[in-house]
């Protein structure tokens, strides 16, 4: 009895050693490593020094072309979008823009309003 079951887990044990190696995956070779290292390299994503940021930050590829940039560039400068100082205001207001009511329509607005509301002190 103790030579069946010996037999059983000797067998047992060769079956899943046989299946265990033919679900590993194949190692990769020498030269597809070399390929992935050049790739990697070429791409920027490896450390060259001790002070390099770890992981290397990867930088995000534009879907635009560098004209398009400039040409939104030229328009945000034309319409005063562009901050030059620390001071400017975020984001500044376009010099060039129309008001929504002249001068005259709203001193006549206030007019209107304070004519509505006497009691009230409004200074202009």
């Amino acid at each position: 009895m103790k030579a069946i079951l010996g037999t059983a887990m000797i067998s047992l044990s060769l079956l899943a050693a046989g299946a265990q190696a033919a679900v590993s995956d194949v190692a990769p070779t020498r030269a597809q490593v070399v390929a992935e290292l050049q790739q990697a390299r070429s791409a920027g994503l490896l450390s060259e020094h001790e002070a390099d940021p770890y992981p290397v930050p990867v930088v995000a590829a534009s879907h635009k072309s560098r004209a398009e940039v400039l040409a939104e560039l030229a328009q945000a400068r034309s319409a005063g979008q562009l901050s030059l100082h620390e001071a400017d205001p975020y984001p500044s207001p376009a010099a060039d823009a129309d008001p929504v009511a002249s001068r005259a329509q709203v001193l006549a607005e206030l007019a209107q309003y304070q004519s509505a509301h006497p009691r009230e002190f409004i200074e202009h």
